[in-house]
């Protein structure tokens, strides 16, 4: 498994899994649709894959290292246990890229969110 942020960056590299889809992983590109709107005043619209992984909850200092060495931005909170991290895809409409989500300070998801037709050539 291997996350790549907007800038070519590695994030994090077989330090977990990739889920398959279903009603958690619908539930985070409902939470992204949300921030996007949050963060730009637009929807997202475009047709977008998105690739959810779990990360292995040791890992999370190494992730947290691997972002700041990537030059990421700080995470932003959500509530009391729950913060988030967007690298963007250079080029692309907000909501394109890499977004990072901690909860309780170590469990640990990213979403690699790319168009559509990236996927399918």
């Amino acid at each position: 498994m291997v996350a790549v942020s907007g800038t070519g960056g590695v994030v994090g590299k077989e330090m977990g899994i990739v889920l398959p889809k279903d009603s958690f992983v619908e539930w985070l590109q409902y939470v992204i649709l949300g921030l996007t709107m949050a963060l730009s005043d637009k929807r997202f619209s475009e047709q977008g894959d998105f690739d959810v992984r779990r990360y292995y909850p040791e890992t999370f200092p190494t992730i947290l290292q691997r972002l700041k060495e990537l030059e990421a931005p700080e995470p932003a909170h959500i509530g009391t246990h729950t913060s988030f991290t967007y690298i963007p895809f250079p080029g692309l409409p907000v909501g394109f890229g890499l977004w990072i989500f901690a909860f309780y300070g170590g469990v640990v998801f990213d979403v690699l969110v790319s168009p559509s037709e990236l996927s399918e050539g």
